[in-house]
């Protein structure tokens, strides 16, 4: 599993445009547990360097009454191995495209809009650069997506910046290693000072890891997607 590991390449940039966002390519597996009504959505969003298969491997974490569909990031760094956008890691922190970042947030929102016509719950999971877009998701399109689950991420100053929600957004899930080098845990505390300013509905989580999907957290998700859908 490729979690932990972060790859320090120079992605390809993105450019905004007003054109149709290209559909993303998806691996989706079915729920392995009957719902009442159309099957509930969780959508997973990789890190920098994995691939659209990475994340699947938290399926026996995840409430089996969820279909997930998980997408792979658009710009290839490596042979299999995907990023959402370019991120340069420097002795002050990561310095990100933030054109990047808005380019591969339209595809998302592009893909998300789709699978929401054909569920009555889509909820959303990322990791590392895919918690950051999930983040960017929750504080821009706050009625798209009804749970987010952001592990070891951040926001985006701009993007909380621009964002115009105020109370009414997903229910968040933010979790995080305490002893993340990558992203700091100072990031999850600024995370938690924007998502109150925005007034969204979220935890905060803290654990004793690095930049990761731990044992403990990955409990965590079972009980907190479990919660989220009810009996």
């Amino acid at each position: 599993m490729r979690w932990g590991l972060v790859v320090l390449l120079t992605l390809g940039s993105c450019t905004r445009s007003d054109a149709p966002a290209p559909t993303l390519v998806s691996n989706t597996v079915a729920a392995r547990a009957p719902s009442t009504g159309r099957p509930p959505v969780l959508v997973l969003l990789h890190g920098l360097g994995a691939n659209e298969q990475d994340l699947l491997a938290l399926a026996p974490d995840l409430d089996p009454r969820f279909e997930l569909v998980a997408l792979r990031a658009p710009n290839q760094v490596g042979p299999d191995r995907y990023g959402w956008f370019e991120t340069r890691f420097t002795p002050q922190g990561p310095v990100h495209d933030s054109a990047g970042a808005e380019a591969s947030r339209q595809k998302v929102v592009a893909s998300l809009k789709a699978l929401r016509a054909r569920t009555d719950r889509l909820s959303l999971l990322g990791f590392s650069q895919g918690a950051i877009l999930s983040l960017s998701i929750a504080l821009t399109e706050p009625r798209l997506v009804d749970d987010v689950i952001a592990i070891s991420g951040r926001t985006l100053d701009e993007v909380s910046a621009r964002s115009t929600v105020h109370g009414k957004g997903p229910r968040v899930l933010v979790m995080h290693g305490t002893k993340d080098t990558v992203l700091p845990w100072s990031n999850a505390l600024a995370t938690r000072a924007a998502l109150e300013a925005h007034g969204l509905t979220f935890e905060l989580q803290a654990f004793d890891a690095g930049h990761e999907i731990s044992a403990p957290m990955r409990a965590q998700l079972l009980a907190w997607t479990t919660a989220a859908l009810g009996p």
